[in-house]
């Protein structure tokens, strides 16, 4: 079961949600839609095809019961959530962390592998922008599910060792390499405040008014405030985490890369457009190592042109941006070609384009755009003279296959983690 506007209201911004384990990941139940409502939630042969999967994933997102009881309160400063840490298994799932207040959908959902002081010092944090076209009630945080489901249920072959910051595996000649999740100190998933959807067959948006339930409260915003919320969750993980954080940080300081899918992947651009700058070092949040862009959304106007015979993604455009096309082009990643330099986004080492030949909903040339801005800064094919690589991920199946059956962003996952540990660096092991 998605995180619906109902279990929201149900968890509230002072404390988590922690979903009954039948429900973790999945009822079996999705909505039709048209081809570009939220971008979309299909089916494909008429059967719901992520059902094979979900007793999986209710194994290992099922929060254990002496994690928490639902009546604890969570508060903003994670002291809940740093008492669980020392006394929980692994790995720890958290859902519903609050990073901001002005919104019941200022949350992020936090998985811990192993605990944190058995990460390797140099272990990142791999965070997750989900899409939905801007304005998708149903599509959230929990979309990064699946993926965690292939990425830790593989896990089992290797082991962290924190004396040595090394990884150690079962000892043969013919174990597997060692996987990139034992570079990975955490997950972070976001979710964000979002545009208006009247149209949404089952969970439409409300306009607002004085006596708005509180719920809908977070579903009528337009840019950038998508991106300032996912910006204010990035500085939530400096504060807690160290996630891209500083010497200042007192020693927990961690760099990290950002996944994106559809809108994800345009937030998780538009992230490197200044919004992890501050002037109070303290807010500021150093730039990822790399950025994963799936099915990705890069030039607005042309996607726009490219579907005029579909009004849905006029619509979700103007409910996202406004009907001022100009702003559309600003906001697109395309448009921040200065920023993909190396004397902008110095931290910047990998970029991974991810698109699917069967996508019916976002055509190849939106990848073909963003690779041309990026080549133009420099970026090319393979590992650059300055260590910088860009890397063409093939993906499988139509738009949201990906992450609703999780092998996608797992790869996409593992291939930036190889990249910069040099480990699976194809994404093989999917």
């Amino acid at each position: 079961m998605y995180l619906t506007e109902e279990l929201f209201e149900t968890a509230g911004a002072d404390r988590p949600f922690y979903p009954p384990s039948k429900q973790a990941m999945g009822d079996g139940h999705h909505h039709e839609q048209h081809p570009a409502d939220g971008l979309g939630k299909r089916k494909r042969n008429g059967d719901d095809y992520t059902s094979s999967t979900v007793s999986r994933h209710q194994e290992i997102i099922t929060i254990a019961a002496s994690v928490a009881d639902l009546t604890t309160p969570l508060r903003a400063d994670n002291s809940f959530l740093k008492m669980t840490n020392a006394t929980s298994s692994y790995p720890l799932y958290i859902k519903g962390l609050p990073y901001g207040t002005a919104s019941r959908l200022q949350t992020l959902d936090v998985c811990l592998p192993r605990p944190l002081s058995e990460s390797p010092a140099d272990a990142i944090w791999v965070v997750y922008i989900h899409g939905g076209a801007w304005r998708d009630p149903l599509v959230t945080s929990s979309a990064l599910s699946p993926a965690l489901t292939h990425l830790l249920s593989s896990s089992s072959s290797a082991s962290v060792s924190s004396s040595s910051a090394s990884v150690s595996s079962s000892s043969s000649s013919s174990s597997p390499p060692t996987r990139p999740l034992a570079h990975i100190a955490g997950f972070a998933s976001l979710n964000y405040r979002l545009s208006p959807y009247p149209q949404h067959p089952t969970h439409p948006s409300l306009a607002p008014t004085t006596s708005i339930p509180a719920r809908h409260a977070g579903r009528n915003v337009t840019h950038p405030t998508h991106v300032d919320d996912v910006a204010a969750a990035l500085r939530w993980l400096r504060r807690e985490y160290g996630v891209g954080g500083t010497a200042a940080d007192g020693g927990k300081a961690r760099d990290w890369a950002v996944v994106g899918h559809s809108c994800g992947a345009t937030l998780a651009w538009q992230l490197l457009d200044g919004w992890l700058e501050s002037a109070d070092e303290r807010d500021r949040v150093a730039a990822p190592v790399g950025v994963a862009g799936l099915c990705g959304l890069y030039n607005l106007p042309l996607l726009a042109e490219n579907h005029a015979d579909v009004a849905a993604y006029e619509e979700f455009l103007q409910s996202a941006f406004g009907g001022d096309e100009s702003v559309w082009l600003r906001a697109s990643p395309t448009q921040m070609g200065a920023r993909f330099g190396p004397e902008k986004w110095r931290a910047g080492r990998v970029v991974v384009l991810g698109a699917s030949p069967d996508d019916q909903l976002v055509e190849g040339m939106q990848r073909d755009v963003m690779v041309r801005a990026l080549e133009e800064r420099g970026w090319v094919s393979g590992e650059g003279r300055d260590g910088r690589e860009l890397v063409l991920l093939e993906l499988e199946g139509l738009h949201d296959d990906c992450w609703k059956e999780g092998k996608g962003v797992a790869k996409a996952v593992e291939c930036v983690v190889g990249r910069l540990f040099g480990v699976g660096k194809e994404g093989g092991f999917f």
